[in-house]
């Protein structure tokens, strides 16, 4: 299986939602966004496991961003609605907890790089560039 091809659609609303906040929010850092995805990591895992959902503090613009994108998450899962989805989201098949874990660690692997490359906001300048 191969993430970035098979679920790119997933990845693209994780990363529109991170970018939502980051142009909120210019102070947003790598660091708050891995924060985040970490923990949503850690919530989904515990789920597929059947463990209790684990309880996840973050501050700051960290929390931001998780509001965000637990959203876009619980909505590819099937379990919430938006607002107004676009047309093609209207017909989108649910993911498995399992599925969505692989989804977040592919975006935590692109943190991680971005980050290392380009400084403390490397990944968010580097994917703002492909989210309008």
């Amino acid at each position: 299986m191969n993430v970035e091809e098979d679920y790119l659609d997933v990845l693209q609303n994780i990363e529109a939602s991170i970018v939502v906040v980051h142009k909120q929010h210019r102070n947003l850092t790598d660091a708050d966004t891995l924060a985040c995805i970490e923990g949503l990591i850690r919530r989904y895992t515990a789920e597929a496991r059947g463990k209790a959902k684990p309880v996840i503090t973050l501050n700051g613009l960290a929390n931001d961003v998780n509001e965000k994108v637990e959203l876009i998450c619980e909505f590819r899962l099937g379990r919430v609605t938006l607002e107004k989805p676009p047309e093609e989201m209207q017909m989108i098949k649910p993911l498995t907890p399992d599925v969505m874990v692989l989804c977040l660690k592919r975006i935590r692997k692109s943190i991680e790089f971005w980050t290392k490359e380009n400084g403390r906001q490397g990944y968010l300048n580097y994917i703002k560039e492909f989210v309008k």
